[in-house]
């Protein structure tokens, strides 16, 4: 984890960013999640820097491609329950990568192999996209969080 990796005035960017956009369009739900994702671009220059810090972590000389970043809000009651990012369709994840923009009360992170691991506003946690983890929800306010997958470019 790298801690306090985004500065006050890149959240405050980011805040901006999450809350400017269509969220109710953006809606997620199923049996057992439920949270507001919205699709952000590639050219944001915070978007790079949390690329190169995966990057960086790789190391391996193995070509990583790239999904979508993604804008996630959770509002109270919402939740997504235990899972990996190794999901069908997505086998060759092998980063996962969140910034937490804005924290919100009794809300969180839960990484179920490592459960000493916390995460505040500015911290990057980076992790193998195998992992169980999950988001809990919070009781009141909005927490937002910044997301990237990261899978190995298939050798032909």
């Amino acid at each position: 984890m790298l801690g306090g990796f985004a500065s006050p005035s890149e959240l405050d960017g980011l805040r901006g960013l999450f809350e400017s956009k269509d969220w109710e369009n953006g809606k997620a739900r199923e049996a057992d999640w439920w949270h507001h994702q919205v699709g952000l671009d590639f050219d944001l220059p915070f978007v790079a820097r949390v690329m190169d810090a995966v990057e960086e972590l790789e190391d391996t000389g193995r070509l990583l491609e790239w999904e979508p970043p993604q804008a996630l809000r959770y509002s109270p009651g919402q939740t997504f329950t235990p899972h990996v990012d190794t999901i069908e369709g997505y086998a060759s994840r092998v980063w996962t990568a969140i910034v937490e923009v804005q924290a919100a009360p009794d809300a969180g992170f839960r990484l179920h192999e490592f459960p000493e691991v916390s995460i505040t506003p500015g911290d990057l946690l980076i992790f193998d996209s195998s992992l169980v983890h999950e988001a809990v929800a919070p009781s009141a306010g909005t927490r937002y969080v910044l997301v990237l997958w990261a899978s190995l470019v298939e050798e032909e």
